[in-house]
């Protein structure tokens, strides 16, 4: 399983609902993204009426950003982690690369790159939230360690990924999950919940409620082609023949 802060990193990278907060004001964020130090880059027109931003420098207040990785697979309960940084905001002082800028002016109807204007946001606090996929449980992440920490190597390929197998290979999981987990009952609902460099989270929904069950990788990956690899080789050590997953 990856370390809190590159779940902290990852879940940031991947998130698809993104909030950013100080005393009254809150306001959604429809495109961000995540530098190689861990700040995190938003256009400026997103934080209209910020009082951090109007306030920059020593007394501004503290701005929260909040961060909420959904599965892309339907089923109940399906967010998958949510991060909480708490930090500051300010103008960028580098131009950012010219892909960053077109991605930021996508997003807002008759903008263009040249006028997109880059903030940062730079975290001194870290928590993470892995929900149910991590039983509940919630961790403080030392700054140090999420700036330096990687992102899993399969972010923002494993959503399509997972989906396809949910699509056409539910019977391979039940029995991977079966393989992996001998003596529990599946016979309710399963649907995979994550990828990740070290194998696959299903979520089994049963008569006594949902339950994660990891399937691992017999070591860990460093890109899907390996990813696909290391499924395929658990499903041909499965009891009965089975056309692995493509």
């Amino acid at each position: 399983m990856n370390s809190p802060a590159t779940r902290a990193r990852t879940t940031l990278a991947s998130a698809c609902d993104v909030h950013i907060s100080t005393g009254g004001w809150s306001r959604p964020i429809s495109r961000h993204a995540v530098d190689l130090d861990g700040s995190i880059l938003l256009a400026e027109w997103a934080l209209a009426d910020c009082p951090s931003l109007r306030r920059q420098g020593v007394g501004s207040p503290a701005v929260t950003l909040t961060a909420t990785d959904v599965c892309p697979v339907p089923q109940r309960d399906r967010v998958r982690g949510r991060v909480t940084l708490t930090g500051t905001l300010r103008h960028s002082l580098q131009r950012p690369a010219p892909g960053l800028l077109e991605y930021f002016a996508a997003g807002r109807p008759g903008a263009e790159a040249h006028d997109v204007v880059v903030v940062r946001f730079f975290p001194a606090e870290v928590v993470i939230d892995g929900g149910r996929a991590a039983g509940g449980r919630v961790v403080g992440v030392a700054i140090e360690d999420y700036t330096c920490a990687p992102l899993d190597p399969l972010v923002g390929w494993e959503q399509q990924w997972i989906s396809h197998l949910d699509e056409h290979h539910g019977r391979v999981l039940r029995e991977l999950a079966r393989t992996a987990h001998p003596g529990r009952e599946i016979t309710g609902a399963l649907h995979p919940l994550r990828a990740d460099a070290h194998g696959l989270v299903v979520r089994h929904h049963g008569e006594r409620g949902a339950e994660n069950l990891r399937i691992a990788f017999a070591a860990a990956v460093d890109c899907g082609c390996e990813a696909v690899d290391a499924l395929n080789t658990l499903v041909r050590a499965l009891p009965f023949a089975h056309q692995p997953p493509r």
